[in-house]
């Protein structure tokens, strides 16, 4: 998948000569004219210098064939990063680009993505509906008078004599553009078009503004987006909690519970663990992801040689590429890691439990309960095994490089790594939703005619329950795996949708479309959110269909609340904890509590010690009655 996200910060500047002054443009069948603005002597050596270095300033024929390449290479890399509106309009007019800038002008295919590309193109190729625009907003804010002109208005602009809410508006960008401070190579921009439930974000700023104010993403994006973003923060805040807490008691309840010990308890166990990476690392990375992307503060490109500073003292700089400074290749191979393997884990530890189910279902009598324990200590580890080979495999292979999807989610983004995904993913799917099936199936008809069919095996003669208890397990897998099969459907809807959308391709700019761009970055945000929630809700599942885990669960956050709410000391946490272990003294005295059923059921007393009044009825209540010691 390609990588959603995109954010440029380049030295970049335009310059107009005095032979462009009369240069005509035509302009939704306006009359117009090329800019004629001078910029400092800064940004014209700049540009000069970089045209030096393409050789294209040796003849005409040069000069076309290049001006050609700027225009194809900014069609390709605009969005991505490296080449900017403004440099490529500088470029243009130092090359005489006369048809070219026409045909550029003309079309405005930039001009629709953000008020600041447009008010651009205006810039350049429309010297009489820009200064209507811009002139009035930027007088008043330096009190001055309109009528005195844009050239006289902006003349001595100094960005430091704004507010940095004033250097948002796209009329004191362009005109930071032309003043003393910026230029080409001496200007930034700033390009965000995947923010989730966000529109296109694209400005600039001179390089003083940026090194003396430490401009980042943030500073652009606007204050709705920015509620989103930090929406966005708290949702994965919040689940990264709730996912921790669930799958450490699934963990603790399956480990302490002598009772669900069998093959699906160290099933569930490992796939608890997969999914308690998800809470400590995956989600908090998204956290993290979202910090990094907006919030740190923009990295320049490296300095251009040969060129003196401006007469702020600064150096001009090259383009840099989007994820240059973005992301530490350390963060972006383990969060990429950590995210494959727990995924992978979870997707080939529900499959080896739906055979394990089938075979129990199918061949009962040749289902043996602790040679399966062992088939499921090794085939869980053997699965944690493959999953850790294959997450490692784009750290070390070129071609399978990890990268960001909706600004948030590290996973391996090149083609080959997605085919050999689809290819390890894809077949375990299968097999899991086919055994699933079937042993649901099964468990129907075993159901219709459980009751009417005569067990032949003493051993089964003798526990009537163990069909019922196969059948109830193979009944809670199936409610797991449809559960899995729900959370990763629209992930894999978002990875099918773009190969059959034109206009969310940035690299046809002419039928990109910013709205449905947004529109599909803030469902892949969604998809991936909807994915992580899968870790969540085992945890109660097994509390709807096990009532044995239900109980288990009570007794380890009642273990919790003594600790840390009740009355008594150290020595009643050490009972709590021999109850969870099922390690309870027996009592000789007993005193028996009355029940609707009249049954009664024997409880350790070291359980209700401690216990506040209400909770003791209640347990009762719940539990039949119970013997308990006074």
């Amino acid at each position: 998948m390609q990588m959603r996200f995109r954010f440029t910060a380049d030295a970049s500047g335009a310059i107009g000569f005095v032979f462009f002054a009369g240069l005509a443009c035509s302009l939704h069948g306006k009359a117009s004219s090329v800019s004629a603005t001078e910029n400092n002597g800064s940004g014209t050596d700049v540009v000069q210098q970089i045209l030096r270095q393409h050789r294209c300033l040796s003849d005409s024929n040069t000069r076309l064939s290049c001006c050609r390449r700027k225009l194809l290479d900014y069609r390709k890399s605009w969005f991505h990063g490296g080449r900017y509106l403004q440099n490529l309009f500088t470029e243009l007019k130092a090359l005489d680009c006369r048809q070219h800038i026409r045909g550029f002008c003309r079309s405005m295919v930039y001009a629709r993505f953000s008020e600041y590309s447009e008010l651009l193109y205006l810039y350049h190729c429309d010297t009489l509906e820009f200064p209507r625009k811009c002139t009035e907003e930027i007088a008043r804010a330096r009190n001055l008078n309109e009528s005195a002109g844009w050239q006289n208005v902006t003349a001595d602009f100094d960005s430091s004599e704004f507010t940095l809410t004033e250097l948002k508006r796209p009329c004191f960008q362009v005109a930071a553009f032309q003043s003393a401070s910026g230029g080409y190579g001496f200007y930034h921009e700033v390009i965000a078009f995947d923010i989730p439930f966000c529109a296109s974000v694209w400005c600039g700023f001179d390089a003083k503004t940026v090194e003396e104010r430490g401009i980042s993403h943030w500073d652009c994006i606007p204050s709705r987006c920015q509620a989103g973003v930090i929406v966005i923060a708290v949702i994965s805040g919040l689940l990264s909690a709730a996912i921790v807490i669930a799958n450490v008691t699934v963990i603790l309840v399956f480990t302490t519970t002598p009772k669900l010990r069998n093959s699906q308890a160290l099933y569930k166990t490992s796939l608890a663990v997969a999914d308690l990476v998800v809470g400590i690392l995956v989600l908090p990375s998204i956290i993290s992801s979202l910090l990094i992307s907006y919030q740190n503060k923009l990295e320049l490109g490296d300095v251009i040689p040969n060129v003196q500073p401006n007469t702020d003292g600064y150096r001009p700089r090259k383009a840099i590429s989007p994820t240059a400074f973005r992301f530490e290749p350390e963060y972006i191979s383990f969060i990429g890691f950590s995210t494959s393997l727990s995924l992978l884990v979870s997707i080939y530890t529900l499959m080896m439990a739906s055979l394990d189910r089938l075979l129990a279902i199918h061949s009962p009598l040749r289902y043996i309960r602790h040679k399966a324990k062992r088939v499921a200590i090794w085939a869980s580890l053997t699965l944690w095994v493959i999953g850790i080979l294959f997450s490692a495999l784009p750290i070390f292979v070129r071609d399978m490089t990890y990268g960001v999807v909706a600004s948030v989610l590290i996973v391996s983004i090149k083609t080959p790594g997605l085919v050999m995904y689809a290819i390890v993913v894809l077949i375990p799917l299968l097999i899991m939703w086919i055994a699933t099936i079937y042993a649901y199936v099964i468990t129907r008809k075993q159901a219709l005619i459980r009751n009417n069919i005569s067990v032949r095996s003493e051993r089964l003669r003798n526990k009537p329950g163990v069909l019922s208890i196969e059948a109830r397990l193979a009944r809670t897998l199936a409610t797991m795996v449809g559960t899995f099969t729900l959370c990763l459907l629209p992930a894999i809807i978002t990875l099918v949708v773009p190969h059959g959308i034109s206009n969310i391709d940035p690299d046809h700019p002419r039928d990109f479309d910013p709205v449905a761009n947004t529109a599909f970055t803030s469902s892949e945000l969604l998809a991936i959110l909807i994915l992580m929630t899968n870790s969540l809700w085992n945890c109660f599942i097994y509390n709807a269909r096990s009532k044995e885990f239900k109980r288990r669960t009570r007794h380890l956050y009642l273990v919790v609340f003594r600790k840390f709410y009740g009355k008594r000391g150290a020595a009643e946490n050490s009972h709590g904890m021999s109850i969870l272990r099922g390690r309870s003294r027996k009592s000789t005295l007993s005193t028996t509590l009355p029940s609707p059923t009249k049954r009664s059921e024997t409880i350790p007393a070291d359980e209700v010690k401690g216990m506040p009044s209400p909770i003791v009825y209640r347990y009762a209540r719940e539990n039949n009655g119970f013997n308990a010691n006074e």
